[in-house]
């Protein structure tokens, strides 16, 4: 947790690996992203439509407050013809705005990041979670200089899987 936020490496994401997310950063320091047009289009010149894809479903673009389902259906439109808008409602005269498109469903969205991230991070039930427990455990803030082996961290155990030793002992 980092201001009020959850910091999340590029490359710990499936299908992301370290030199796309070098890319990413790359294109991040060398242009500005004022809007998730300019985001997509500056970079679809340096990484495939699929690496956008998986960005898209994991959240990436939430900070410009335009739906996941609304960028996957028009992400072709907005990678061909987005460096030439002028306006951004011109633009957006010409893209998908069915209104059974507007919205992506909670499940949906847990789904996709829970295959790409391995957590789910915008579950409504999470933040409950962290809410109900912040007393309990003195969750806060941290300064990512000053992390050390002597905290406490609250984590989600997916699954736990049983297996046998090559001696038979179980683990």
């Amino acid at each position: 947790v980092y201001q009020k936020g959850i910091i999340f490496g590029l490359s710990n994401i499936k299908g992301i690996g370290y030199e796309i997310a070098k890319k990413i950063i790359a294109t991040r320091l060398e242009t500005k992203f004022d809007d998730y047009v300019s985001a997509i289009v500056n970079l679809s010149s340096n990484i495939n439509k699929k690496t956008i894809e998986i960005l898209i479903k994991v959240g990436a673009f939430d900070i410009f407050n335009v739906d996941r389902l609304f960028l996957l259906n028009n992400l072709d439109e907005i990678i061909e013809n987005g460096s030439f808008k002028n306006d951004n409602a011109d633009f957006l005269f010409g893209l998908n705005l069915k209104e059974e498109d507007l919205k992506m469903d909670e499940l949906t969205k847990s789904n996709y990041e829970y295959q790409y991230l391995g957590f789910c991070f915008s579950n409504n039930a999470w933040a409950q979670h962290f809410e109900s427990n912040s007393q309990k455990f003195n969750l806060q803030d941290f300064d990512l200089k000053t992390i050390t082996n002597d905290k406490n961290y609250l984590i989600y155990i997916n699954s736990i899987r049983k297996a046998n030793t090559k001696f038979g002992n179980p683990m």
